[in-house]
């Protein structure tokens, strides 16, 4: 990522702050022109669409270009991190979903070097579990949207530039969240994963092509990792509870 604005370049490295990968040839490239600052009080905002091998922004006084074929790409935008976390989000999970790895509306945490991803809508009580497992010594990868990708072994969790930490561990469960009145475990087989995980993962087109390949990978993502549905109460001190289950995974029948 390039700027010729040095104050832009330095609150962008504050905010990536972590996420620098040293010595490493980038992926792709993309030429930000800020053009003002953000007006006081207000949201920025961008939509997105995809032409053949581009994706295009446009939103309140900024617009880019993304050129997949070349791998290179601008955009001229106010000043915000936001617009421009929003436009390398966008462009990097086409990258992503390539890889076969999928961006979760999920929390994630890691304990003794492993970690465990919940998934839920909001309100299904991610950030309250997250706030408990911190108190455990946990550490939070995440507490709003989380990437798994395959690995040489197994899969990964990582937390997002804009969304979470610079921490990654592999992935030794992918649990949705149910609110209930009493601590219950299910096992889900690849078809239930698939229909939990589908209003869960990210997209930012319009149309079944990315979610289409997203449901492709959860199925296979539902082979190689433990996949539980937990139902709960808010109050639940769930993870002893949690890592039983794991250890033990023959006592929960699967759901189909």
């Amino acid at each position: 990522m390039s700027t010729a604005d040095p104050r832009f370049a330095a609150l962008l490295r504050r905010t990536l702050h972590g996420f620098f990968a040293a010595g490493l040839p980038p992926r792709f490239t993309l030429d930000v022109a800020p053009a003002g600052d953000v007006p006081g009080g207000s949201q920025p905002f961008a939509a997105f669409s995809r032409g053949g091998d581009c994706l295009h922004m446009a939103g309140d006084r900024c617009e880019g270009r993304f050129d997949y074929r070349r791998g290179a790409g601008t955009m001229t935008a106010p000043a915000s991190p936001a617009l421009v976390a929003a436009f390398v989000s966008a462009i990097a999970l086409d990258y992503l979903l390539d890889d076969g790895g999928l961006v979760l509306h999920a929390t994630a945490v890691v304990d003794a070097g492993w970690a465990v991803a919940f998934f839920g809508p909001s309100g299904s009580g991610k950030t309250t579990l997250a706030e408990r497992l911190a108190g455990r010594g946990l550490a939070i990868v995440s507490d709003e949207a989380v990437v798994v990708r395959p690995a040489a072994e197994g899969w990964l969790a990582e937390g997002l530039p804009w969304r979470g930490r610079a921490l990654r561990a592999p992935l030794a469960a992918l649990v949705q969240l149910v609110q209930a009145p009493a601590l219950a475990f299910e096992a889900l087989d690849a078809t239930a994963l698939v229909r939990a995980l589908a209003p869960n993962v990210y997209c930012t087109e319009e149309g079944g092509r990315q979610l289409g390949r997203a449901l492709e990978i959860a199925a296979s993502l539902a082979a190689s990792v433990p996949c539980l549905r937990m139902r709960f109460a808010r109050d639940h001190d769930v993870w002893p509870a949690l890592l039983a289950r794991l250890e033990a995974p023959a006592a929960m029948d699967a759901v189909p």
